[in-house]
């Protein structure tokens, strides 16, 4: 017995145009479509830029008191490198500190092996009404 695929006779589906094809049936629709991504657009550029401005060009990396950190309009980031462990330890003991680092390390490790850490991939479905995965009825008991 054998099995053989027959070819059809119609065209395939025409290539829908790309990126552009896409934005102009998605983004550019109608006038209201247009004015959303525009407005929305510029609204995120203004975001980026500013948070740019912030964390990196107006920042101060290195200070020697805490008076260049109060002059500068960005981020201090001289108070990573000075309170770090403070940072990452709180106030515990600092001989005891690998313990706490040795905890999250092993929470890291098993994160990533019950698949909730890879893209598309879980262990199990959720059941929170606003997590993303198959949407159930949480306001009706299953049957």
């Amino acid at each position: 017995m054998s099995l053989a695929l027959e070819r059809s006779a119609e065209a395939p589906p025409p290539v829908d145009g790309g990126f552009l094809a896409w934005a102009r049936r998605r983004l550019f629709a109608n006038t209201l479509d247009t004015i959303v991504t525009l407005t929305f657009g510029a609204l995120t550029l203004w975001l980026a830029v500013t948070l740019i401005n912030w964390a990196f060009v107006g920042a101060v990396w290195d200070a020697t008191n805490a008076e260049a950190c109060r002059d500068s309009t960005g981020a201090c980031w001289a108070v990573i490198d000075a309170r770090g462990r403070l940072i990452l330890f709180g106030l515990y003991p600092y001989e005891q500190q690998w313990r706490s680092l040795l905890a999250c390390l092993v929470v890291r490790r098993d994160k990533g092996r019950t698949g909730s850490a890879g893209r598309g991939h879980r262990s199990r479905p959720s059941t929170h009404p606003l997590s993303r995965g198959t949407p159930r009825r949480w306001w009706r008991p299953t049957r």
